[in-house]
């Protein structure tokens, strides 16, 4: 399953200890048959953080684009069987006109154990 950032909800952004934590209200994401839809509750927790601009309370909303970037390669999607590892680089801007741009060295994955796939988010 990949996760799309174009058209996902963030639901808010905290930062502390060398991390930021990016829960999701709604994920936009595409299952290895091409299906899109949403899942509730992903979390993506940033590692060891190095650079981080934005003002993370208006780091919130849908997003209009995002992208990660690892080895001088970058993309829109994020694999979210396997997390990427590495020093790593993600934009992303918000509907609201909000942006973060961040760099760290590992990232970690977690969503709830019931996630459900839904064609259809609604607040």
């Amino acid at each position: 399953m990949q996760l799309e950032f174009f058209d996902s909800e963030v639901a808010g952004v905290d930062a502390g200890a060398g991390a930021l934590v990016i829960r999701f209200a709604a994920a936009h994401v595409h299952d290895a048959d091409g299906e899109a839809g949403y899942l509730r509750g992903l979390v993506l927790t940033f590692r060891q953080v190095q650079h981080c601009e934005g003002v993370l309370t208006e780091c919130c909303g849908r997003l209009r684009d995002g992208s990660i970037r690892l080895h001088g390669f970058s993309a829109g999607r994020l694999d979210l069987a396997s997390p990427p590892q590495g020093l790593l680089h993600v934009e992303l801007q918000f509907a609201n006109g909000a942006g973060l741009v961040l760099a760290a060295r590992g990232l970690e994955i977690a969503s709830p154990s019931d996630c459900e796939l839904t064609d259809v988010f609604r607040c």
